[in-house]
Order: C-alpha cells, then sequence, then structure tokens
C-alpha cells in the first residue's frame, strides 16, 4: 500500500532527473560547440562541410556542437575581416521533452550560447551567415 503512494512520487522524481539531466548535456554540448567553432574560425581553420551557400565557421560550429540537425547557427563577421576584428558565434536550439512528461514546462524554449573572440589570423574569408530559428535578438 505504501509503495502504490509513493510510486507515482518516485518515477516523477526519476523520470525529472533524467529529463534535466538530457537538457543539461545537450546545454554543455551547445556552449562547447560554439566555443571551439569560434575558436576555429578565429585562426581559420575549418572543417570541411560542403554545407552550400553555410559559411565554413557556421558548418563548423554545428558539427562540433554535435546535436544533429536541430541547431541554427548564426555568425557575424566584421566586413574587413582582419586581425583584431571580433568574430561573433551564436547557435541555439530547441528543447523538446524527452520523457513527455516535462512537456509543459520544456517545449518552445531554446538553449542558446553565444561566444565573442578576436580574429587572430586571417585565412579564407569568413562569410556573415543566418538561419532562419526564430529570434536572434539576444545575439549581438
Amino acid at each position: 500500500m505504501e509503495f502504490a503512494l509513493i510510486a507515482p512520487l518516485l518515477f516523477l522524481v526519476l523520470f525529472g532527473i533524467v529529463e534535466f539531466g538530457v537538457v543539461f548535456s545537450d546545454s554543455l554540448s551547445l556552449r562547447q560547440g560554439v566555443r571551439e567553432g569560434a575558436r576555429q574560425g578565429v585562426v581559420a581553420r575549418f572543417d570541411s562541410c560542403g554545407v552550400a551557400g553555410d559559411s565554413k565557421v557556421a558548418c563548423t560550429t554545428r558539427s562540433r556542437i554535435g546535436l544533429g540537425d536541430g541547431v541554427a547557427v548564426k555568425v557575424v563577421v566584421p566586413a574587413g575581416y582582419v586581425v583584431g576584428d571580433p568574430l561573433l558565434v551564436c547557435a541555439q536550439r530547441e528543447i523538446e521533452s524527452f520523457t513527455g512528461l516535462f512537456a509543459p514546462v520544456l517545449n518552445d524554449r531554446h538553449l542558446r550560447s553565444k561566444v565573442k573572440m578576436r580574429i587572430e589570423k586571417v585565412g579564407t574569408p569568413a562569410i556573415s551567415s543566418s538561419e532562419d530559428a526564430g529570434s536572434w535578438s539576444w545575439c549581438s
């Protein structure tokens, strides 16, 4: 009888730990991937992605994040792309409930990360890019 009363609460806590653990892991992957993508952009070392119309920095960042197709990346490169100018890389991904129990709390929210670094080496010019993934007002 006692287990029947406690089991729903126990399972809610257990699934909550799993759910928020997955979100936290995705958040860490997004933050680290944006930092690595920006770092590769400022030293002009890019992954070979071969995505038509995509900037090399955005493609490198997306591959470093490693969370699949749901990641949107925005890259802001100064017009001159010279040493000392800032390179801004932002990424966002919509959060989706893993178990469905916490969908009202998690769905329709975004994980976001932004990194600004100083260009150290000029290689093949990076181009600014932005994907249509909602508002980018937080990325400036």
